[in-house]
């Protein structure tokens, strides 16, 4: 690895990072401190009541970060966390037989009280009415971001998926099945494009350095996938949802969560291809 390849990972292990920080942490970190004071002198704004605070956290209550900006950062975050959940879900998937006979033989023939199994909470399943997802598919946000955060728990509801699959083939039960390692490549390329999406936002928005960032972190990201054909959020999404309905047969399948997974497999479907020839 040459200075340069290093200094660029170092940079995209950095701005990964920042990701997963509050939003006027992601200003500063992204954004750059220096380039949200050209947009204090550009508005005329000077933030002196604010002394003491992240200059992300004054661009935001002074309404210098215009709307298309925060969008290009929130989306951005929502994919680094679309991809980070895609490769740990590969990754329980591609164990799923040696983990399910590890813990059936573990648990034979043991007390329940004293069941081993995964700790759901701490490899970071979160439920699908989990507080976090509240604003996914939010009317007032932009299709992109409504995208990406649907990208976002889609991919969470994949590794709640493979843990719960581990879990319960591991005491033995008929359950879950895992969903297999295919669907990770589509979160992870899913995750890229809206990396390159947000690069362009603020590109528009007249953050070159952020965008290059972003755009970075895109490339590597794409070029880890190995499948570049594979498929994408929106064929997980309309999978699941029509097998928890056959499988739970309008039982466990609430109202609520149908018209959640309805949701998730609305907003993550791929844009219409545009229309070609003359148009009327």
């Amino acid at each position: 690895m040459t200075t340069d390849d290093f200094k660029s990972a170092v940079e995209i292990s950095k701005t990964r990072t920042a990701m997963n920080l509050r939003l006027g942490e992601v200003i500063s970190a992204i954004i750059g401190d220096g380039r949200v004071k050209e947009l204090f002198d550009k508005a005329g704004k000077h933030p002196d009541e604010y002394a003491g605070q992240a200059t992300g956290e004054m661009a935001l209550k002074l309404n210098v970060i215009t709307p298309d900006t925060k969008t290009a950062l929130l989306v951005a975050q929502a994919a680094e966390r679309a991809y980070r959940l895609a490769e740990k879900a590969e990754s329980y998937a591609q164990n799923h037989e040696n983990l399910v006979g590890y813990y059936r033989k573990k648990n034979k023939g043991v007390a329940t009280e004293k069941i081993l199994l995964i700790d759901e909470k701490a490899v970071g399943v979160v439920g699908y009415d989990d507080p976090v997802f509240k604003f996914v598919g939010s009317e007032k946000d932009p299709e992109l971001l409504k995208a990406a955060q649907a990208t976002w728990m889609g991919a969470q509801i994949y590794l709640n998926q493979e843990i719960h699959a581990i879990n319960t083939a591991g005491l033995g039960l008929d359950g879950e099945d895992s969903m297999g390692a295919k669907f990770a490549d589509g979160f992870k390329k899913a995750a890229a494009a809206f990396y390159t999406q947000a690069a362009r936002l603020l590109d528009q928005e007249g953050h070159t350095a952020a965008a290059e960032k972003l755009k970075a972190v895109s490339k590597e990201l794409d070029s880890r996938v190995k499948n570049q054909n594979p498929p994408m959020p929106s064929a997980f999404t309309d999978y699941i949802y029509h097998y928890n309905r056959e499988l739970f047969l309008g039982t466990a399948m609430t109202q609520e969560k149908e018209a959640i997974f309805k949701k998730l497999v609305k907003l993550t479907a791929p844009p219409p291809e545009p229309k070609t020839g003359p148009q009327s």
